[in-house]
């Protein structure tokens, strides 16, 4: 079971240490609500939390208030009518709430003037990420949920291998694997699935269209299973018949500098220096240049999430830490021919 006193408590710590007297988490229609999933366990679009010393209180719409009390039995649920940010307004006023944090990577300019104006009388003080931050290490349930989003998706890969064939397209072997992961348990995907054949391989986030698969092609697939809220993030490599030396040669590079960051990664360990362990491999093979993106990054609720590793990561903040979930995904990209990337999903430990 999700710790979300735990999280509730180490937030209330963030927001005394700021000085404030509570913290405001805005969650709109448009906005991706993972914060608050995370905190409350309420997955509907579509809620706002206020948080003080003595609160807990979740605000939604009637669309979702029974599903609130269901999903976040925890809190007060209490439903909003009418214009948001005057019923808002109202209930910081009745509350007496005169200083509030609130999360600025998650609401939008005009959605805070439109609050400020409202509620000329509470000060609302803009917190950088207090959230994402305590998303970064996974409690050992997340890490569960992960694994099995992780083996639903190599289960979809296994089935990638039987059905692939020469003729079928891009967007036929997108929309085979997106049925299996969905008719085998997963909430969906945790996002759209690359699959891209021969040179469109080469194009790291490509799209897949009506390109048919040939003979002798490379594909490749970037895909990932959603289990309960919590992603999975791998790529493979499929053959469609006999590699050429130049594809094995390439794949070969991959796969050391991949083997090198998951041997070589550790807590304490900057994403620079992460990102190093695999593109030292790249480049002595001579490949540097045809690798442009970086190792890895974060995964928890959201497919992309903190520590960056990357040569652009920062080095103060991008800082490994156990428990933190990452991906490893080295890559060889080879314009107008083929490219080659190998994913997997890393767990830091002590």
């Amino acid at each position: 079971m999700m710790d979300f006193q735990g999280r509730i408590a180490r937030l209330r710590r963030t927001v005394g240490d700021e000085g404030l007297e509570g913290f405001l988490l805005i969650n709109l229609e448009g906005s991706d609500g993972l914060n608050l999933r995370y905190l409350t366990g309420f997955s509907g679009t579509f809620g706002i939390l206020v948080l003080t010393e003595a609160e807990e209180l979740l605000f939604t719409d009637s669309r979702y208030t029974e599903r609130a009390k269901a999903e976040a039995p925890q809190l007060q649920v209490r439903e909003l009518k009418g214009n948001w940010a005057e019923r808002l307004a109202e209930e910081l006023k009745a509350l007496g709430l005169k200083r509030l944090g609130l999360n600025s990577r998650t609401i939008t300019l005009y959605d805070f003037n439109q609050l400020k104006e409202k509620a000329p009388e509470v000060e609302l003080v803009p917190l950088e990420g207090p959230v994402e931050r305590l998303r970064l290490k996974k409690e050992e349930e997340e890490i569960a949920l992960m694994k099995e989003a992780v083996e639903l998706t190599d289960r979809a890969f296994a089935y990638a291998l039987e059905i692939v064939k020469p003729g079928m397209s891009e967007q036929e072997v997108s929309w085979e694997l997106e049925k299996f992961m969905r008719e085998n348990g997963s909430d969906g995907l945790a996002f759209p699935s690359i699959v891209a054949a021969g040179s469109n391989s080469a194009l790291p986030h490509a799209t897949p269209g009506e390109r048919e698969l040939k003979e002798g092609e490379l594909l490749l697939i970037d895909m990932g299973a959603r289990f309960r809220g919590y992603c999975a993030d791998l790529t493979r490599m499929i053959a469609l018949g006999e590699p050429s030396k130049k594809q094995l040669e390439v794949y070969e590079v991959v796969r050391r500098a991949q083997e090198a960051a998951l041997r070589g990664i550790k807590a304490g360990m900057d994403g620079i220096e992460a990102d190093k362990l695999a593109r030292g491999v790249i480049e002595e093979a001579g490949f540097g240049a045809n690798f442009g993106h970086g190792l890895g990054h974060g995964v928890g609720l959201a497919v992309h999430e903190g520590p960056r590793l990357s040569p652009f990561a920062d080095p103060k903040r991008d800082i490994l830490e156990p428990g933190m979930v990452v991906t490893i995904e080295p890559g060889i990209y080879l314009a107008g021919e083929f490219g080659i990337r190998i994913e997997d999903l890393a767990v830091v430990r002590d």
